[in-house]
């Protein structure tokens, strides 16, 4: 139901990223220098890391078919992401975008 204004908040999440990280980033360099800046940095980016984590998929009574006594029981609601055509684009797409980052 609200998977557009998911999409919006991240991307939203983004472009604050991208004006409020430089001078962060530049403050950290002037006091720090670069190697101080760029441990500080990484130990960010590791919280963001573990948060990412510690997110589960949300299971609503609605959007739940019949469970299952075994086994199957949560397959069938966890592998219909992974088809969806939309993911399987979007999985490739930031694949690739963090293949030419690194």
């Amino acid at each position: 139901k609200r998977h557009a204004t998911a999409n919006g908040i991240a991307i939203f999440g983004t472009g604050v990223g991208i004006f409020a990280l430089p001078p962060l980033f530049q403050f950290l360099i002037d006091e720090f220098g670069w190697r101080g800046a760029l441990l500080i940095t990484a130990g960010l980016i590791l919280n963001g890391c573990v948060c990412g984590a510690l997110l589960r998929p949300i299971h609503l009574k609605e959007d739940q078919k019949e469970t299952y006594v075994g086994t199957e029981a949560q397959i069938d609601i966890d592998e219909t992401v992974a088809k969806d055509p939309v993911y399987i684009s979007y999985a490739r797409r930031s694949w690739k975008h963090s293949m030419l980052l690194y």
